[in-house]
């Protein structure tokens, strides 16, 4: 019964996806790893911890952006739900840059937010922001390089017209990458920095790897296409600012999707692209009418991440 339960947001829901989000990633992960709990030592069940909560405030936070500022979703937790059912499907280990993903990807959209209800004078910061987190999400994932062209793409659809605004992240993104390059050579830290921004050298097509997430990206581009209905219809109906924040979640899904094809298919990877798909979909499902059916699509986005879990064991 989780579609009855996540339909909306009283307070005593929040316990529920706490526990319910603890309970499958510590299942998936164990599937994935069944001895690592029992080699766990205090400093590892310390950062297991540390990375859980982060990855909860997140959660909260998606919630919070998505519900109350751009009102994708109707008062629901149907977006926490299915983000924290697709960090299942990474079946890795969680760790900082996970956690730091999952969050920067998060100030991103809020910062997308500002962008679109901001003015022309405080515009600039905003556009400024977006290029930062780009680079922040880049030192963590070479995926996050989708986020630079994703500022460019949010540059161009927002209202207020301005064609520097469509350098402002490249700027952002350049200027502060000298700046800590700078101070990554007083501490002679530049090789391990900029091996970071390498991403040309990250390039790999691992077939094997990719064979290996079959189930998860066949389940995301499949959620990815039932979301699609949906979103045609909120292009005729929806408000504005709600046109617009698909357009993004869409065009971030896709960027996402081809750079983990290009960058070795690696399961943590995939993350960057369901983070915009739990929206998508959330959108999708909180509209369907019948009861079974949006009972049936959580389960079997359940499913996909504890079978593919579970393959490791075979």
């Amino acid at each position: 019964m989780l579609s009855k339960l996540f339909s909306n947001l009283k307070f005593g829901l929040s316990i529920w996806l706490i526990l319910f989000s603890l309970a499958l990633w510590s299942l998936t992960y164990y599937l994935n790893c069944a001895d690592c709990f029992a080699k766990f030592n205090t400093s590892d069940w310390i950062e297991a911890s540390s990375v859980l909560i982060i990855l909860i405030a997140s959660l909260f936070l998606n919630s919070s952006i998505f519900n109350t500022l751009f009102r994708v979703t109707r008062n629901n937790n149907y977006s926490p739900l299915f983000l924290a059912i697709f960090i299942s499907w990474t079946t890795v280990l969680f760790h900082w840059e996970m956690a730091f993903e999952v969050l920067l990807i998060a100030l991103f959209y809020l910062n997308t937010y500002n962008i679109f209800n901001g003015k022309d004078e405080n515009q600039i910061g905003f556009h400024l922001t977006a290029g930062l987190l780009s680079l922040f999400l880049t030192w963590l994932t070479p995926i996050g390089i989708g986020f630079l062209f994703l500022s460019f793409w949010q540059a161009a659809i927002d209202s207020h017209n301005s064609w520097r605004k469509y350098f402002l992240p490249f700027y952002s993104f350049t200027f502060s990458f000298l700046i800590i390059l700078g101070i990554a050579f007083v501490f002679n830290y530049q090789e391990a920095f900029l091996m970071r921004f390498r991403v040309w050298d990250q390039i790999s097509f691992e077939l094997v790897q990719f064979r290996s997430n079959a189930i998860q990206i066949s389940s995301a581009l499949f959620f990815f296409l039932l979301a699609q209905t949906e979103y045609l219809k909120a292009l005729r109906k929806a408000p504005i600012l709600k046109r617009k924040i698909l357009s993004i979640l869409n065009i971030q899904f896709l960027i996402s999707i081809l750079l983990f094809f290009f960058f070795g298919s690696k399961p943590e990877y995939l993350i960057v692209a369901l983070f915009p798909l739990s929206v998508l979909f959330a959108n999708y499902i909180q509209y369907l009418k019948k009861f079974i059916l949006k009972e049936l699509l959580i389960w079997i986005s359940i499913a996909a991440g504890i079978v593919s879990a579970s393959i490791n064991l075979l």
